[in-house]
């Protein structure tokens, strides 16, 4: 008699079957092959008459199955695996993702998965969004405190086109948007910003439509217009080609200049205010991001709508010929609101900006 047989002839226990399912997981063959396997086995080994003990074939298979399902859930730490998914997880995420990544394939494991969700959900360590059943999102219940005593008060010292500096202030970790029509000088405001500030702090460019020879044309014409070398912007700013996924290079303690982030299908309009505040989350006490938008004509705000304003301290609407102040929140001369001002403007060459009268409303 083997030993898997005498196993069976002695009692049919589950720590037998478990350890008999154990020797087969070697082999990756899945739930209901195991299953059939240990039936087999059984079959064969009562057939020869060595298994009077065993009982009925519903007994064993019902032994076998609880067995199979009991090894499974030992040989595998779900508590474990679905905590480590649900920790490195962002926004939302459904059972499927979890069957999916997990790699889970039979019933009772899927079983298993649901009912270790809902163990967290009672923890609060997920909650349930929406309407649908299955759609989970991590509760982030983290608080950082605001340590405003020891909070310096200095503005960021950034000069910006149409002196916008000037009714403005800027504070480490804000975020500035340019929303512009097409050819309404978005770039020249970009170029003119890093300009007017590359002397003075480390500047990271990401462009997504110039390639390095155009680049070369438009910072020679800064030298016929403002007479700066092409050779000071090498040594000040690093430019990048860049067009999407911003939050991923952002330099957390420098100043960003993007120009700028496409919008290219409603569902990224949608998600337009999300992508900004991902570039946001990455700003830390020095850092600083600018944003070039586009917008459609006739609109005050970029494609993205109302949501691309959430995180700006700044925001500026450039028409052709006009700039408006959408939004500034952190007012430079007490009791002057720029909300709504507005200036006339003209783009000479895409480098130089002449200013008609001053910011009014």
């Amino acid at each position: 008699m083997t030993e898997q047989e005498l196993m069976l002839a002695t009692g049919v226990t589950d720590d037998h079957l478990i350890w008999m399912v154990n020797q087969l997981s070697g082999l990756d063959i899945g739930r209901e092959k195991t299953i059939h396997i240990l039936e087999a086995m059984a079959v064969v080994a009562k057939n020869s008459g060595s298994l009077d003990q065993i009982g009925s074939n519903q007994e064993v298979k019902a032994k076998i199955i609880a067995a199979v399902d009991a090894a499974r859930v030992m040989g595998r730490n779900w508590t474990e695996e679905i905590t480590s998914f649900v920790n490195v997880s962002k926004g939302a995420f459904s059972l499927k993702d979890i069957y999916h990544e997990l790699h889970v394939i039979e019933k009772a494991d899927k079983k298993i998965v649901r009912t270790t969700m809902s163990r967290l959900v009672l923890k609060d360590k997920i909650e349930n969004i929406g309407n649908r059943d299955g759609i989970y999102r991590k509760v982030e219940d983290e608080l950082e405190k605001i340590d405003y005593m020891n909070a310096p008060t200095d503005n960021v010292d950034l000069m910006l086109p149409l002196g916008l500096n000037k009714l403005v202030n800027l504070y480490p970790g804000n975020i500035v948007v340019i929303a512009g029509e097409k050819e309404s000088g978005k770039t020249a405001f970009m170029l003119n910003t890093v300009m007017l500030n590359m002397h003075n702090h480390k500047i990271n460019y990401f462009s997504s439509e110039m390639g390095d020879t155009e680049l070369k044309i438009r910072l020679q014409e800064f030298y016929e217009y403002h007479e700066v070398p092409i050779e000071s912007w090498a040594k000040n700013c690093n430019f990048y080609m860049r067009s999407r996924n911003f939050s991923n290079v952002t330099k957390p303690d420098q100043i960003n200049i993007f120009d700028f982030m496409e919008l290219n299908s409603s569902e990224e309009y949608v998600s337009a205010g999300q992508y900004i505040r991902d570039i946001w989350d990455k700003l830390n006490a020095t850092g600083l991001a600018i944003i070039a938008l586009q917008k459609d004509k006739g609109k005050d705000v970029a494609r993205g709508g109302s949501p691309t304003m959430e995180k700006a301290r700044l925001y500026v609407s450039l028409n052709h010929g006009e700039a408006k102040i959408i939004a500034g929140k952190n007012h430079a001369v007490r009791g002057i609101n720029p909300r709504g001002m507005t200036k006339e403007y003209k783009v000479v060459s895409g480098c130089k900006f002449i200013s008609n009268g001053d910011w009014a409303k």
